[in-house]
This record gives C-alpha cells, structure tokens and sequence, in this order.
C-alpha cells in the first residue's frame, strides 16, 4: 500500500500557486531598460547616427534628471545636426512607468525666425516599467498646431507593446535588450483631413536606453538611426565648435 506524502503534496500545491500566479499576472519590470535616471543629475548626450543611409543627419538627445520634494523629473532637449533645438520634453517617473508631461515643439517661421508650441497631452505614455508578453498596449496621444500656422492641427498617437527580449552589442560590449513595438497614426488637417500609419521597432538595452530605432516608410524603404556615444553637454559643444570651424 502506498503512503500518502503529504509534504510533497504541499511542494506541488505551492509550484502550481506560483506558476498560475505568474500566468495570470505576467507582469515583469523593465525599468532598468529605459535611461538610467539615476545616473542623469549631471545631464548626458546621446548621439544618434543613421544606419546605412549617410545622406541621413545624426541629431542629438540631451537628458537631465531634475529631483523637486517627492517627485523625479527628466527633461530631454532634441537638437537636430545644426544644434538647433526642435523639442523639449519633460517626463515624470511614476510607479507605472515614464508620462510626458510637457511637450514644446520648435519650428522656422517663413521670416527665418525660431517659433515655439506647447503640444496638448491626451495620453502620456512613453516607457511603461510593467510590461506583458505582447499583449498590453501603451497609449501616447498628443495634438499641436503649427508654430507658424496656428490653425493648422496635427494628432499624434503612438501604441506601444512589448515584443521580446534581445541582445544588443553597444562599444563591443553585448547587453541583455528588449525590442518594442511601436504603431503610429498621423492625423494633419492642413490640406483637408490626411492621415497616414507608420510602424517601428525600438531596442532599449538595459542600463543605457534607446539605443535603436527603425521606422518603416512606404515602398518597402525604411529609415534606422543607432546610438553611437554618450557623453556630456561640454563635449557636444566642442563637436559642433570644430565642424562649423571647417
């Protein structure tokens, strides 16, 4: 006669308590992919250059961790190859994940003059820390007008997910990536009611960030920038220094 082990029996109840938990949350974090906020009090710069396409301008992200009372906020600054300055963006760390908060866009006016917007937030959703195999979706919607044509309006919304996991080689060093997806729909009223989709693909490598993204265009062509250096505000300065000097 076989003695019944009631301890294991408690082992097996509790592997199957655990794995149903998991499969019902599957939820993991992946806070450490997105900027290393932490490590960004003294602003950084990170340097994206095209992939493949030398016809194609590198541009420039400036990030800087700003802490006021309870909260953390990160400001990012996009300058384009003539260190012009295009948005300004400030993003406030929340338990769920990365939400815009603010968002100016800049323009060239027809006088040559450098005119600004503030975008209108619906949803702010630019890196979720919690994330489920390609299932949950994160929401970014925003409207503007033109900086030099006021009632000209474009909608912006970008879905976001999750694909997988992956590595990616940064310096020759290899870091444990993942690739997200993104779909956007633009939405212009400028001549009558236009709107088109377009599709990328993001990899966020762990303790670094964006580090590639790739975004699919019409006709099967498509355009990819990588990052190629980090660095600080000093630095860029001295770059555009010596390539305006030539």
């Amino acid at each position: 006669m076989k003695v019944f082990n009631f301890q294991f029996y408690l082992l097996v109840l509790g592997v199957l308590f655990i794995l149903l938990n998991k499969g019902c949350s599957g939820k993991r974090d992946v806070r450490l992919y997105y900027l290393p906020i932490n490590e960004l009090r003294n602003g950084k710069v990170y340097e994206y250059r095209p992939v493949g396409a030398d016809s194609l301008a590198p541009y420039y992200w400036y990030y800087q961790t700003v802490a006021q009372k309870d909260s953390v906020w990160l400001s990012g600054n996009y300058y384009d190859s003539r260190m012009e300055t295009k948005q300004l963006t400030k993003e406030l760390r929340t338990d769920a994940g990365m939400a815009l908060k603010e968002l100016r866009l800049y323009s060239t006016a027809p006088d040559g003059k450098s005119v600004s917007v503030n975008a209108t937030i619906a949803a702010g959703a630019v890196f979720p820390f919690q994330v489920t195999d390609s299932l949950g979706v994160f929401i970014y919607n925003i409207t503007f007008s033109d900086p030099s044509d006021a009632a000209h309006h474009t909608n912006l919304i970008r879905n976001r997910r999750f694909m997988k996991d992956t590595v990616y080689s940064y310096k020759n060093k290899s870091y444990d990536a993942i690739i997200m997806e993104v779909k956007e729909a633009l939405r212009d009223d400028k001549n009558g009611s236009w709107e088109h989709t377009f599709h990328y693909r993001e990899i966020y490598a762990k303790g670094i960030g964006p580090v590639d993204i790739k975004r699919d265009l019409e006709n099967g062509t498509y355009w990819e920038y990588a990052l190629y250096d980090v660095y600080d505000m000093a630095t860029l300065e001295k770059k555009y220094s010596l390539e305006q000097k030539k």
